[in-house]
């Protein structure tokens, strides 16, 4: 069973592709973790 959903983890890649926010402010922003 998936952790974070597809439409989840898409939204955010998109997010981060777009450059306007770090791994870190988007972990804050869609409550996920990460290891940076």
């Amino acid at each position: 069973m998936a952790k974070y959903s597809y439409e989840l983890k898409r939204t955010v890649v998109k997010e981060y592709l777009k450059g306007k926010s770090s791994v870190e402010d988007l972990a804050l922003k869609y409550n996920i973790k990460s290891h940076t």
